[in-house]
């Protein structure tokens, strides 16, 4: 056998140095028949019509390899000289060869290859048929179609449908008679890819499908029926309506899905007399359209259908019922709290609590009791809602029920209607087992807003998780000023994070009786907790200014060090005569903050003191006296 070996032409190097010629000499490398074949795929990446008689003549080549490649190569160049020869070579004893002989006569699509690729659609491979159907799609034109519709009855479902979609590109308006003549193929998967096609055709195919619609082949009725809901085309609806009398169930159930993606309201009377059909599945999808339409006619029939035999089209009339939102659904929806079916009454839950209004708190307080937990957490869920005083009392005592979730819920919906009746019963509701119940209890318990809620929430920040613990913190923050007082006696707490989180709430609800407090706490010596203390000083913001400017004496240090840095940043002008006095500090720290704060504030009052600084026997200090002088001086610019 011929070896590669370095007397070979390099091709790899021919492409890189662009070398036609050297391919084109490769091409009739006798040695080895590899070379010929990269060197036909070469030049069909190339794409120089140089190439195109040698590749002609490589149609002839001993390797079948090679007649493959060089095949594939004209089909990229497209030169129409090639056309001749490539439909010769359609008749080569290899069916690779054939495949891309085909591919290439549709990729130059000149029309003398028209006839041999029809003649190729009788070839025994499905793989060269194939090729043929796509090749005569990219060619097109009226000669191809017969043919493409001969291909529809192929033996292969591959040839078949891309016969169908080679149709569709060909000639579009002229594909639909035949499209709809595959949907009575064997293989379903040729139906669908009919189906689609003539959906993806569009408004044009809807005269075509509405006559199919009495096709005695059952499948034509039903695809012609989901295409029809596909396009959504008003002319659908009369004959639609029609097809809903059809003899076959599954042309009916098609055809109430159809009219329920097309939504008009002429088709509201077939589909109320339609909820009497004998399928319970007809009369789900039929619900499903009313539901869709909307239309309040159709009101009394539903509520007739809400004791149908079948649970899923009692909870699809319920929907029904939602949407057209009229008053006359709420007592079927009542008496529907008291189905059989779970799904029903969790669904007639549902909608009450949208459109029942007081009427339905009442029913609904009676549900709470019900025995599965889903309709139960519904029950909580529409009482909420309906925000009804009434509504209280069930929820208090919702807030006992064995699932954790429906507590939950009657937290939350209770805070939502804000009466003061639940705040002893959420107090106790913070010891529940569950921590999501705990989290939601102190969420709203800070939405009522009961000083009663203070100190159990402030036991609340020990809790052992996380977000119930920021829940009853930010819940403190909204109850606001009746909680200062507790939150100060709280900034004893030895748990540093009961502290830092006193000291947030306290800074956001802004109020002056927690500076003092706020001060002394400068002095600790965890600096995370003079940090959160120094932060909430700044929120509070000028309500601070006379204690801090007062704190600059204070003896602790600590605290000196702290307010000087806090009167920068609040940056008001008031605290500025205390701050100079704080540059001759006995505390190099309090002398380099109160120079620093002096330049943030920016005012030339500080100049004079600053410049005596320069001269502080520290350099920190002297440094930021420096910088905090140029500051002022840029200001004044």
């Amino acid at each position: 056998m011929d070896t590669l070996d370095s007397s070979n032409p390099d091709i790899k190097k021919m492409i890189e140095e662009k070398d036609i010629e050297g391919l084109i000499n490769a091409l009739n490398y006798k040695k080895y028949w590899k070379i010929r074949e990269r060197a036909a795929e070469a030049l069909g990446k190339v794409g120089d019509v140089r190439a195109v008689d040698p590749l002609i003549k490589s149609l002839k080549d001993v390797s079948k390899y090679v007649r493959e490649r060089a095949a594939e190569a004209l089909g990229k160049v497209g030169d129409v000289r090639a056309v001749d020869p490539l439909i010769i070579a359609l008749n080569d004893e290899d069916r690779n060869v054939q495949e891309s002989v085909a591919e290439a006569l549709g990729n130059i699509g000149d029309e003398r290859a028209i006839d041999p690729l029809i003649n190729s659609l009788k070839d025994e491979h499905w793989e060269v048929r194939w090729k043929a159907v796509s090749a005569l799609e990219k060619i097109g034109g009226e000669k191809t179609i017969e043919p493409l519709e001969k291909a529809l009855q192929d033996e292969d479902i591959d040839v078949q449908c891309e016969a169908v979609a080679a149709l569709e590109k060909i000639e579009g308006e002229k594909a639909i008679e035949p499209l709809i003549k595959a949907l009575k193929d064997e293989k379903w998967e040729v139906k669908w890819k009919a189906a689609w096609t003539l959906k993806n055709i569009g408004k044009p195919a809807v005269e075509y499908l509405i006559e199919a619609l009495n096709d005695e082949d059952k499948d034509v009725r039903i695809y012609s029926t989901w295409v029809l809901g596909g396009i959504r085309d008003e002319r659908a609806v009369k004959p639609l309506i029609l097809a809903l009398k059809d003899e076959d169930k599954d042309v009916r159930r098609k055809v109430a899905w159809a009219l329920e993606e097309i939504g008009d309201e002429r088709a509201i009377d077939a589909l109320i007399e339609a909820l009497k059909d004998k399928d319970n599945i007809v009369r789900r999808y039929v619900a499903g359209a009313l539901e869709r339409i909307g239309d309040e006619r159709a009101v009394e029939s539903l509520t007739q259908v809400l004791q149908d035999e079948d649970r899923d089209v009692r909870r699809y009339v319920a929907g029904a019922l939602e949407r057209i939102g009229d008053e006359r659904a709420v007592e079927p929806l009542i008496e529907a709290l008291n189905d059989e079916d779970m799904k029903v009454r969790r669904r007639a839950t549902e909608i009450l609590g949208r459109i029942g209004g007081k009427k339905a708190v009442e029913p609904l307080i009676h549900t709470l009791k019900d025995e599965d937990k889903d309709v139960r957490e519904e029950a909580v869920w529409a009482l909420g809602k309906i925000g009804d005083p009434k509504v209280v009392n069930p929820l208090i005592e919702a807030l006992k029920d064995e699932q954790w979730d429906i507590r939950k819920n009657a937290a939350s919906f209770l805070g939502k209607v804000g009466d003061v009746r639940a705040v002893e019963p959420l107090i106790e509701a913070l010891k529940d087992e569950h921590w999501e119940v705990r989290r939601e209890v102190a969420e709203n318990l800070g939405k009522i807003g009961d000083a009663r809620a203070v100190d159990p929430l402030i036991k609340a920040l020990k809790d052992k998780e996380e977000d119930v613990r920021w829940s009853a913190t930010i819940a403190l923050e909204e109850i606001g000023k009746p909680a200062v007082e507790s939150l100060t006696r709280a900034l004893k707490d030895e748990d540093k994070d009961v502290q830092w989180r006193v000291i947030w709430a306290l800074g956001n609800i802004g109020d002056e009786r927690a500076v003092e407090h706020l001060i002394q706490i400068l002095k600790e010596k965890d600096s995370e907790i003079r940090i959160r203390a120094a932060q909430a000083l700044e929120k509070i913001g000028k309500p601070t200014l006379e204690p801090l400017i007062k704190a600059l004496k204070n003896k602790n240090v600590q605290i000196r060090r702290e307010v000087a840095e806090i009167l920068g940043k609040i940056g008001n002008a008031e605290a500025v005569e205390s701050l100079i006095q704080a540059l001759t500090d006995e505390d190099n720290d309090v002398r380099m903050k109160a120079a620093e704060a002096l330049g943030n504030i920016g005012d030339e009052r500080a100049e004079e003191q600053l410049f005596r600084t320069l001269e502080d026997e520290d350099w920190d200090v002297k440094e930021t006296a420096k910088a905090s002088i140029e500051k002022i001086k840029e200001k004044k610019t």
